[in-house]
């Protein structure tokens, strides 16, 4: 398939930087980092703690990155195939990892501090120039050349030294943050663990899965403003459908709280500090902002267009004398799946750490379901939704009127002190023109991974994909289920739901806990 299918696009300004840095490498341009030098950026990398946790080093071979679209990928590789197509298959892996390597390497330059940057530019004589891009125009060349010595290697392996290559070069990757160390978690924790898988067990069956009603006595309508950033990391065919589709936020607010008022209004998202070992997230909710992209996977075999929008507090206040989840940073996460109209027929919802995830379909899809199988499951209250077996079934609250309207925005209802999305409505079945509307701004979610700080960037997240000093208590209590930091807000692509049964940018995530109509998101819906 495509690289679109499964891979994020490049940042546009760093394809039009690499453009002319290979360009300038066929000129002779840029020489290639050497030994010394490789393993000084790698360090250097490493000492600013300039990681991102989507991406995955393959061991020995620092160049190759592997993120999550590529971890799916690996999963096709045609074993049974003839070996012309296994070795094609490996060797557009290896391209896409050499790639994401690339990405990887622009993005942890953007988080070094400039004179780090044109000391290391000046001790290994990479020539005149801004440092960074003389950095990263040597590492280009040099991750290049690896890439040509590696499919060379690949080339002159038979069928089964290539099997045997492959299963290595898999091995090799460096474990998720979503995986990494929770046999040693549970083991650590031993005594505790039948406690607390009782008690996931107890809430799986025993939470509230019915719709709710939007009960707000004071509310305020929060709607997208309608301009494109000057310098947007995201395609301009891409943003104009993220803005077509940006939601009307319906915000409850209470007059008489024990907390300050802000932390009920979301909003743009910045990063403070000295340095940044102490640096802190904050919160402007006097500037209302949504931070919004778009994936593309294969979903029933089609390639298809998720439209994702991320919204922040500035704290989850303590709602009880015991509260778990109280913590700083709080937020959530709504993906519309469309079809090839570009039609939502699909909408689910999810905390920014991973807790409470449902799916809202459009009152068409379920018809389409409705169509397709004979009848409900049992105790299903929808066609569309599906019985797995010792697992959690996926929640879905109600069928959406008007969702797959795609003339018209939809309504998002999100309550204050849990900042939980309540109900979602199209905006005809919303009664919104009575509320005081206020603009919000929508923002490619990249400036997340590159916040100002100082004379360079940083991630609002660490290394291990989690907002930066945003710990609960929960993250604690439930470390004997395995879980990493449950409850803590993360990083896109390492968010995983229904306590880390599943990954939820899984491109198989719906096909698996919904009963999807055939080519659900297809030209027949």
């Amino acid at each position: 398939m495509s690289a679109a299918v499964f891979g994020r696009a490049l940042r546009l300004p760093f394809l039009a930087v690499l453009a002319v840095l290979l360009a300038a490498c066929a000129a002779g341009a840029h020489r290639p980092l050497d030994y010394a030098a490789g393993n000084d950026l790698q360090t250097m990398v490493a000492e600013h703690g300039a990681t991102d946790a989507r991406f995955e080093p393959v061991r020995d071979r620092p160049w190759l990155m592997v993120d999550l679209a590529l971890r799916y990928r690996a999963q096709d590789y045609p074993a049974s195939a003839p070996l012309a197509a296994r070795r094609a298959f490996v060797d557009d892996f290896l391209t896409r990892a050499e790639g994401r390597g690339r990405e990887a390497m622009a993005g942890a330059l953007e988080r070094i501090p400039p004179a780090d940057l044109a000391d290391y530019a000046a001790r290994h004589e990479l020539g005149a120039g801004e440092p960074r891009e003389r950095i990263l125009g040597a590492y280009a060349v040099h991750a290049h050349n690896e890439l040509e010595a590696e499919t060379t290697r690949v080339a002159a392996l038979d069928a089964a030294a290539l099997d045997g290559y492959w299963s290595a070069l898999q091995a090799a990757i460096e474990p998720s943050i979503m995986s990494r160390g929770r046999l040693a978690r549970q083991l650590a924790t031993a005594p505790a663990v039948p406690f607390i898988k009782g008690w996931i067990a107890y809430h799986n069956w025993h939470d509230y899965r019915g719709p709710l009603n939007a009960d707000f006595d004071d509310a305020v309508a929060l709607e997208p403003a309608m301009t494109v950033p000057g310098a947007s990391t995201i395609a301009r065919a891409d943003w104009e459908l993220l803005a077509r589709y940006a939601p009307i936020v319906v915000q409850e607010r209470k007059a008489h709280t024990e907390y300050p008022g802000a932390w009920d209004q979301f909003g743009t998202v910045g990063l403070e500090g000295m340095t940044l070992d102490t640096a802190h997230p904050s919160v402007d909710s006097a500037a209302p902002a949504l931070y919004a992209f778009i994936e593309r996977k294969p979903i029933q075999g089609r390639q298809t267009r998720q439209l994702v929008y991320v919204l922040w507090y500035p704290r989850h206040p303590a709602l009880t004398r015991f509260d778990p989840e109280e913590g700083d940073l709080d937020g959530w996460t709504v993906r519309l799946t469309l079809d090839q109209h570009d039609r939502p027929l699909l909408l689910e919802s999810v905390s920014n750490c991973g807790c409470y995830y449902k799916v809202f379909p459009s009152q068409t899809l379920e018809a389409a379901s409705r169509a397709a199988w004979p009848e409900r499951l049992a105790d299903k209250q929808f066609y569309l939704e599906q019985h797995l077996e010792e697992r959690f079934d996926a929640v879905v609250p109600e069928a959406v009127d008007g969702l797959a309207d795609a003339r018209r925005r939809i309504v998002l209802y999100f309550n204050a002190g849990h900042h939980q999305l309540v109900t979602v409505r199209s905006l005809d079945a919303a009664a919104v023109a009575a509320l005081k509307p206020v603009a919000y701004t929508l923002r490619p979610y990249d400036e997340l991974e590159e916040l100002p700080f100082g004379d360079y960037h940083a991630s609002l997240f660490g290394e291990d994909g989690l907002v930066r000093t945003a710990h609960r208590r929960e993250c604690a209590l439930l470390t004997p289920s395995g879980l990493y930091h449950a409850g803590h807000p993360r990083q896109r692509e390492t968010q995983m739901i229904y306590f880390d049964e599943a990954d939820f940018d899984d491109p198989g995530l719906l096909e698996r806990y919904l009963r999807l109509p055939p080519d659900a998101f297809g030209d027949q819906v």
